[in-house]
């Protein structure tokens, strides 16, 4: 039988992955099994001071269990001591310095993001409770898209803080805290309208008076910790002279830059306070070069800005030593997110796609060292959020990949 130049392409593509994982060994290819080999795993990368977990949705528990079995391997040989979640500091830390393990539920049910709320994050939590490790919220954002606005239980206990003293500020708080909330979630949907300073100067003058006030000083430690929160993110994070000197062209590229600066300030000071520091982030968030990205569709366009100053990039750019690992999935059942509801998603075998590439591996959970790995060199299609498709070099962008043939959860 004879094979054209075409089919010759395909059969190399489909075979001379495994023909390399049968002529070396894992350390060798940098190839390993996230079930057998977690101590192998870490051996190569322990010597980071910041390592990035970056996912491609918030939804997956699947992904929960992977990354905290990682973490607690890397907590445990690698002495890593933080570790760095994307989701508000002020909200995290009032949480888990006013409940304790006996509250859980509440802490896991209203810790801004969805995926905080799957029970493997029962086992983050009480690390940090038995302080094992540190838990941080590195982001600033007040709130995000699956979040009610009001009834948690934070706005109801700095309510009732205050109203001990001045029902009128309380009341006041409650409202402006609501509306807070909605403003920066608007950020995230609204891809057509700046920052209003106005509005933001507005919310800095009311938390400023009510620090200034006089029921101030008999607030509890928790709640006047989260009012100069909140002060500080006004101050900074949206205040208009916060991205001076940079290029900014449109308002998602605002929004996601700012977010991405805010969460390399936070992590240069935890380094800088001699931690070694787990980032746990979204794979946008992690990109190390977001200009090399191609979305060909609009509507991916949209949502994923490709120009904005990432997370990634800033650490890449910086002189922390840092290690970026990337997370793709192939498949899906039931696979909810803010964009999908329960959808399967069928298998990728077209080879122009990251995913498929990385299934030819016939490995899952399946983890990737790039810098020990002579493959994944080309332009690649994948996934994000399991339906945005966009186009990358995986070596531009990430220092490893974390692959998983399906997710079920």
């Amino acid at each position: 039988m004879t094979y054209s130049k075409k089919q010759m392409r395909y059969l190399l593509i489909f075979i001379f992955p495994i023909f390399l994982l049968g002529c070396a060994s894992n350390e060798e290819n940098g190839v390993y099994n996230l079930d057998s080999d977690l101590s192998n795993i870490v051996d190569t990368i322990e010597d980071y001071e910041v390592i990035v977990l970056a996912e491609p949705t918030h939804a997956s528990s699947d992904i929960d269990e992977i990354f905290i079995k990682l973490i607690t391997q890397l907590t445990k040989d690698g002495d890593y001591n933080v570790v760095g979640l994307e989701t508000s500091s002020a909200e995290l830390e009032y949480y888990l310095n006013f409940y304790d393990e006996s509250n859980l539920d509440i802490v896991r049910n209203e810790s801004v993001m969805e995926k905080y709320r799957q029970p493997n994050f029962s086992i983050l939590f009480k690390k940090h409770w038995n302080n094992e490790l540190s838990v941080e919220g590195i982001d600033w954002v007040p709130t995000v898209y699956n979040q009610t606005t009001d009834n948690t239980h934070l706005l109801e206990n700095i309510y009732q803080d205050i109203k001990k003293n001045n029902i009128e500020n309380a009341e006041d708080f409650k409202n402006k805290e609501i509306k807070l909330r909605e403003f920066t979630s608007r950020m995230l949907f609204n891809d057509e309208e700046y920052i209003d300073y106005d509005e933001v100067d507005s919310y800095l003058n009311f938390y400023k008076n009510l620090k200034n006030s006089s029921s101030y000083k008999d607030l509890d430690p928790h709640s006047k910790k989260f009012i100069n929160h909140r002060i500080d993110v006004l101050q900074n994070p949206l205040s208009k002279e916060y991205l001076t000197g940079l290029k900014i062209t449109n308002p998602n590229q605002d929004y996601f830059s700012r977010r991405g600066i805010g969460m390399y300030e936070k992590i240069n000071n935890l380094v800088k306070e001699g931690n070694k520091v787990i980032v746990w982030v979204h794979n946008w968030h992690a990109l190390k070069n977001p200009g090399k990205i191609n979305i060909p569709s609009e509507e991916g366009q949209i949502s994923r800005p490709t120009d904005h100053y990432s997370l990634g990039y800033l650490l890449n750019q910086s002189n922390l030593k840092t290690f970026v690992i990337g997370t793709y999935f192939n498949s899906a059942e039931n696979f909810s997110s803010i964009y999908l509801n329960n959808e399967d998603l069928e298998k990728i075998t077209d080879e122009k796609f990251l995913e498929a590439q990385l299934s030819y591996y016939q490995e899952s959970p399946l983890f990737i060292n790039l810098e020990q790995h002579k493959l994944l060199n080309n332009r690649y299609n994948a996934y994000d959020e399991g339906f945005i498709e966009y186009e990358l070099n995986p070596r531009e962008q990430f220092d490893g990949l974390i692959y998983i043939e399906e997710i079920t959860n």
